[in-house]
């Protein structure tokens, strides 16, 4: 389930994610951050606290996420993500391209310096 919440920050969306971002899933919440992202024109803080399992097709959806913002000069940053899907970006490598944040406090400070 995708819960989309506005903020006090003009430049910033908030998007919640709960359940399993897997195949089943994966498309539909990839085209909804795709079409906030395109016609928000803002930053985006994802909270992952809610969700419970991420597979291969989730991790792809982090990724094109991340890389559609910064084509159009916007930020992406992940917030609250699960011990075992935070290790397994960390083992593919991928702790590099997502910005992850341990809290909301922290993922603003890391959009807007």
């Amino acid at each position: 389930m995708l819960i989309v919440n506005e903020t006090d920050h003009p430049d910033l969306l908030v998007i919640h994610l709960s359940g399993k971002l897997d195949f089943t899933n994966a498309e539909d919440v990839e085209n909804s951050i795709k079409e906030l992202i395109n016609t928000g024109g803002k930053n985006l803080i994802i909270n992952l606290r809610e969700v419970s399992f991420i597979s291969s097709s989730g991790i792809r959806v982090l990724l094109i996420s991340v890389k559609l913002a910064e084509s159009l000069g916007l930020k992406v940053v992940y917030t609250e993500i699960q011990e075992k899907a935070r290790y397994l970006l960390e083992i593919l490598g991928l702790q590099d391209q997502i910005k992850i944040a341990g809290s909301y406090d922290e993922a603003v400070k890391m959009i807007t310096g």
